[in-house]
Formats: C-alpha cells, sequence, structure tokens
C-alpha cells in the first residue's frame, strides 16, 4: 500500500472519502496537539481544540486551495483556535497560567533545543516563551519545536519572509536574554 499525498488525500476526502479525511487526521493529529498545548499549557484544552481544528478544517475543506501545504493550513487553523481559546479563558476569567500547569512537553530534539538556546532547563524555556506575545511565540514554536521551514512559517504567520526571520531573531535574542537572567 502506498501512502498517498496530501493532495490527494483531500481530493478524496471531497469526494465523500472519509477515510482519507481519517488518515490527514492521523498524520497531523501530533502536530496539531503539540502546537496547541504549547499555546494553551493545558492537555484537555489542548485535546478539545485539537477537535476543533480537525472539525473546521473538515467543514471548510472544500475552501482548500492548495495554494499552500495541508501542514500550513491546518498550522493556521490551529493558531487561531489557540488564540481564540486564550480570549474565551480570559473573556471568562479562567486564565489559563502555564506556570501552574504541568510542564509543556516540548517536541524539541536534544540538539535543536542546544542550538536554541544551550540550556535544558524546560521549565524556565515553559515560562520565557510564555512571556512572549502570540505570533512571535507562534513563530518560535513552529520554527524550532516544530521544524517548519520559514517560508511555512511566514505562510502561517500571514507576514512576509522577511518579518519572519526579524521575529524569529528578536524572540530567540528575548529568549536568550530572558532565560541568562533566570540562572
Amino acid at each position: 500500500m502506498t501512502l498517498r499525498s496530501d493532495k490527494e488525500l483531500v481530493a478524496a476526502a471531497l469526494e465523500q472519502d472519509l477515510g482519507a479525511f481519517d488518515e490527514l487526521m492521523q498524520r497531523y493529529e501530533r502536530l496539531v496537539y503539540k502546537v496547541a498545548f504549547n499555546f494553551v499549557h493545558d492537555s484537555e484544552t489542548a485535546f478539545d481544540v485539537s477537535q476543533t481544528v480537525f472539525l473546521k478544517a473538515f467543514q471548510r475543506l472544500a475552501q482548500f486551495r492548495h495554494e499552500a501545504q495541508v501542514k500550513t493550513w491546518l498550522m493556521r487553523i490551529t493558531h487561531n483556535e489557540s488564540i481564540d481559546c486564550l480570549r474565551h479563558h480570559r473573556a471568562r476569567g479562567a486564565d489559563l497560567d502555564p506556570l501552574e500547569e504541568a510542564s509543556p512537553h516540548l517536541a524539541m530534539e536534544a540538539a535543536q533545543e542546544r542550538d536554541l538556546l544551550q540550556r535544558d532547563d524546560r521549565a524556565q524555556l515553559s515560562r520565557a516563551l510564555a512571556r512572549l506575545n502570540e505570533r512571535h511565540r507562534l513563530a518560535v514554536i513552529l520554527r524550532y519545536f516544530q521544524g517548519l521551514g520559514i517560508q511555512e512559517v511566514a505562510l502561517i504567520l500571514g507576514c512576509s519572509e522577511g518579518v519572519t526571520k526579524n521575529m524569529l531573531f528578536r524572540s530567540v535574542r528575548t529568549l536568550r536574554e530572558a532565560l541568562s537572567g533566570s540562572l
């Protein structure tokens, strides 16, 4: 059995092949969950956000134009849903405090972690990430924790590659300063 491309899976799902959409979900569910978790810092809420992401993706599948990759499209939906979730919790006065939650399961490989900050204290990294604004945090998560390229991150954020590079440079500098000050 050969693996179908994302484009083939989208086409099959549009032809009412629910198995094709299920295959897309299985392909990206971990990534969607990880990105959501890095925003909301709560496993149940991240699971809820993930479910909403795939529900919206299924409902909007006919609108997918193949100008971007499916992964990029799903990351954009995940970003929007995570932000909406945080706003909803803040509006209700039930702010999700990442420092009170369990330490996030950052999905970065050890070599990447050393390259980014040369520190392995994930709790400090989590606190430093929480201090970044939402766009900068997403840029860092997508680029360094999920391994997306600059072009993909720019598409998800809806800005140019130059702006994305500048955002990442400033974010990493801010993280380094925060971490060096806390050590």
